[in-house]
């Protein structure tokens, strides 16, 4: 087995090769300085190279370590078989174009996969800071496990399909998932991200650890199927994008209690987004009112305060028409309650306990008779409180349905 190797000097600008011939490659081969330095003895290693490595059968392993840059990719019409690759401090980036590679391990380097078919791949780093930039780059690749660990600067993931995905460091500086890339499982253990885009990708299953945090979320035309262990801490700020992870996550774990907080929460933050003052304004009315269906406490709580506001005004209104002569302006336009106004001299505690009875009464709509309004503004406030209390008990039903009424 024979492979191809041409290594040009970088600052040399494109001239003569500092060596190209083909060589016997045995069972594997390691690219590293003094690999280089045996190919030319008689020649000085330029301190920066591009190796550039043409393969034309089956081999165990492919290594590259301590190097500047090293692309390998396989001779026209053949198939590159590795059964290890691995790569170790390769500055400038290993790019592998066209490989099925079984096991694949790359430490405190820039890597490239392009068109290739791998097994398992760990991406992991051994130094806590490095001058080498730790960035993995997908696209049009196929992984069927994939492993980040350590602190890495950049996942890029273009077209690529990964059967299961697994970030197991605590930061991670970049993630994006873009051109229509599929990761069927996706698990981010204790990371950091700083920054997630998903834009036209697919991630069939997103799973998060409790230690898991998103500084920044990005998503575009995304398909998450299922999303679990995701919370409101789970982002350094709960955006829509994020409040519909969390609320999906909710789902997934069957938690109404919680899935009716991640809803409210969506809810309060799209209406945010709407460019009409007026559907804005009548939906903050809605979440004020019951937490746009998804609070039926706060409906009680908006019921009793309608309840003692109108009771409120019937007392001030009945109380004042006591000290009014039976035919006067104020009985006419303001009026009051018919057990009380009948009444010479009730004490005012009477006119509170009945103007609060009648309240209740009319938010009811249960209509006993017993009390009658007088006057227009009376009368007109206690059509007012009828219609609310009708609409109120609508409200507080229909979000009992939403809350309790999942399976």
């Amino acid at each position: 087995m024979q492979a191809q190797i041409r290594v040009i000097d970088v600052e040399a600008g494109g001239g003569d090769p500092f060596f190209e011939d083909r060589i016997p490659m045995g069972i594997g081969l390691d690219l590293n300085p003094n690999f280089i330095k045996s190919l030319a003895p008689d020649k000085e290693v330029p301190e920066s190279i591009f190796v550039h490595v043409f393969i034309d059968s089956e081999v165990s392993i492919v290594s590259a370590r301590d190097l500047n840059d090293v692309f390998v990719q396989p001779f026209s019409n053949a198939q590159i078989r590795l059964s290890h690759a691995h790569a170790v401090n390769v500055e400038r980036g290993i790019h592998m174009n066209e490989c099925t590679i079984l096991h694949a391990d790359f430490v405190d380097s820039e890597v490239m996969l392009v068109y290739c078919d791998v097994r398992r791949l760990q991406f992991r780093s051994n130094a806590k800071e490095s001058k080498i930039r730790r960035r993995l780059v997908i696209h049009e690749s196929t992984i069927t496990h994939l492993q980040v660990s350590r602190d890495v600067d950049w996942l890029n993931l273009q077209g690529a399909h990964i059967h299961r995905a697994m970030i197991w460091c605590k930061k991670v500086a970049a993630l994006h998932i873009w051109q229509h890339s599929q990761i069927n499982n996706l698990i981010v253990t204790q990371a950091t991200i700083d920054k997630f885009q998903v834009k036209d990708g697919v991630i069939k299953r997103l799973e998060f650890a409790p230690e898991a945090k998103v500084e920044q979320l990005e998503l575009q035309s995304p398909k998450i199927e299922t999303c679990i262990g995701i919370l409101p801490c789970s982002f350094s700020e709960l955006t829509l994008q994020a409040a519909n992870l969390w609320r999906m996550s909710a789902v997934s774990r069957a938690d109404r209690n919680e899935t009716a907080d991640a809803n409210y929460h969506y809810m309060d933050l799209w209406v945010g987004t709407l460019k009409s003052r007026t559907k804005r304004v009548m939906y903050r009315i809605f979440g004020l009112i019951c937490g746009y269906g998804q609070k039926p406490s706060r409906a009680n709580t908006s019921s009793a305060f309608v309840i003692i506001l109108f009771g409120l005004l019937f007392t001030i209104a009945s109380l004042f028409s006591q000290n009014q002569p039976p035919n006067s302006e104020w009985n006419q336009w303001i009026g009051s309650l018919s057990e009380i106004s009948q009444t010479v001299e009730m004490r005012w505690w009477k006119a509170v306990l009945e103007s609060f009875y009648f309240s209740v009464v009319t938010f009811a709509t249960l209509g006993y008779g017993d009390i009658a309004p007088t006057g227009l503004l009376v009368r007109a406030a206690a059509v007012v409180e009828a219609l609310i209390g009708v609409a109120m008990m609508g409200i507080f039903v229909s979000s009992l349905i939403i809350r309790y009424g999942r399976t």
